[in-house]
This record gives C-alpha cells, sequence and structure tokens, in this order.
C-alpha cells in the first residue's frame, strides 16, 4: 500500500495506480483525491488508470507460468520459519495484488499501449485543461464495459459468454432490435448472438454479436444506436470465443 505524498508536491504514478485500485489508506487516499480534483494532468491519468481497468475486467483470464508461481512459492516457504503467520497473510495478499499488475501490464503494453501512450505523451498545460473540459458524454462513469478499436477483439469471449456475472447478452430497452440487426448484417454472418450497450472510444455505443462459419469465432459490429431502426456502424471485428 502506498503513501500519498503532501498533495502540493503531486501524487506518483505509484500512488495513482493505488488510488485506482482503492489500496490507499482513508487518510492518504483523501489527500490524493483532494490533489487530482485540482490538477488536470493528474485527474486524466486517474480517468486512463481507471478506463484501462475497466477494459481488462472484460478479457480473458490469463494464467501466471508455473515456474514463475513455483519459485514464488519456495521463496515464501523459505522465509515461512522466521515470519508470523499474520506477516505471510499480508504478503500473500500483496503477492497477489501484484501478480495482477504485472498481468495487466502485460496485457496492456500487448493491446497496443493502452494507457502507456497516454501517460507517456507530453502534453502542453493547455491540451490537459482541454482534456479535462470534456462534456458529459466522454468523461461521466459507466457500467458499460469501456473498450477501443484495440481491446474490443481481446474482449468478445468475456462478453458473448456474459461477463463477470453470467448476465445474459441482450440490450436493456431493446428487447427485440430487429430492424437493427437486420440492417447491419454482412455477407458470411449466421445467427445472432446478442445485443449489449459498451463504451466505445469514449462514448456509449451498442455491440451486435453474430456467430461467423468458424465457430471458435463471432464478429461484433459497434453501431451508435440499435434502437434505431437505420444505425450508424462504426466498427467491425472479431475476437476468439
Amino acid at each position: 500500500m502506498s503513501t500519498a505524498p503532501h498533495p502540493a508536491s503531486g501524487p506518483d504514478l505509484d500512488v495513482l495506480a493505488d488510488l485506482s485500485a482503492d489500496l490507499l489508506v482513508p487518510a492518504d487516499e483523501r489527500a490524493a483525491r483532494a490533489h487530482v480534483e485540482a490538477c488536470a494532468e493528474c485527474s486524466t491519468v486517474l480517468q486512463a488508470l481507471d478506463r484501462t481497468g475497466s477494459q481488462l475486467r472484460w478479457l480473458p483470464p490469463i494464467a501466471m507460468p508455473p515456474d514463475v508461481v513455483t519459485r514464488i512459492d519456495a521463496a515464501l516457504a523459505s522465509e515461512a520459519s522466521v515470519v508470523s503467520i499474520d506477516q505471510r497473510r499480508r504478503r500473500r495478499v500483496r503477492r497477489q495484488q501484484l501478480l495482477g499488475i504485472a498481468a495487466a501490464g502485460v496485457i496492456v503494453l500487448g493491446g497496443g499501449g493502452v494507457l502507456v501512450s497516454q501517460l507517456g505523451h507530453d502534453t502542453s498545460g493547455a491540451d490537459v485543461s482541454a482534456g479535462a473540459g470534456n462534456d458529459g458524454e466522454e468523461s461521466a462513469p459507466s457500467e458499460r464495459p469501456d473498450l477501443d478499436e484495440d481491446s474490443l477483439p481481446g474482449a468478445v469471449r468475456g462478453l458473448v459468454n456474459g461477463g463477470e456475472g453470467d448476465e445474459p447478452l441482450e440490450l436493456e430497452g431493446t428487447p427485440a432490435p430487429q430492424d437493427c440487426v437486420a440492417s447491419v448484417q454482412v455477407g458470411g454472418v449466421d445467427e445472432l448472438i446478442g445485443v449489449i450497450e459498451i463504451r466505445y472510444g469514449g462514448r456509449d455505443r451498442d455491440a451486435v454479436f453474430f456467430t461467423t462459419s468458424d465457430p471458435a469465432l463471432a464478429r461484433v459490429i459497434v453501431v451508435d444506436d440499435c434502437s434505431r431502426q437505420d444505425p450508424e456502424i462504426e466498427a467491425i471485428d472479431e475476437g476468439q470465443i
């Protein structure tokens, strides 16, 4: 658990990551959030971290290589005789957090540098201020999966399988978007799997999923609004299911 510096000095990236993951103690969290509210640059970084965490929720789990797990367990076992049970428990929790962060870093870098491009870009004060002043549609928090052209293919499996709660794949408020489905069907598409609401490119959109001739693949078509009879197609992609 990181300790936030004095707000005047600005929290570093580790502290912002802990803030995004709700790992800071209450006093440090209050200090960090107070700084972020007054700092457009830190606010942009925190939004990028939150957005990346939302994207990672919908990617298939990554198994830790067995040799890495073995080495970690061996190192913990060698210390078992000199540390208390409580200390070992805290170390185990911290290890799980670190492994999760490491796996997330691999996904982010492999997915086109979603977060690195956000943090490594040298932005002028005017640009940062402009980014912090987006309208509500761009910056308001949402329960929808937050995806983009890089993360969408890898998230197809989780979305088609119903996500974390194994919920049915359907669009709330639009139980039978037949006109929408018919208007976006393309050659080679088989049966409709379902329609769900997502965030795509920072905007609320609908994703229409179809089976393909390959049973291991699903095609996803992102449209602006599937409650319309003739929605505008914004992206077409495929992903493993």
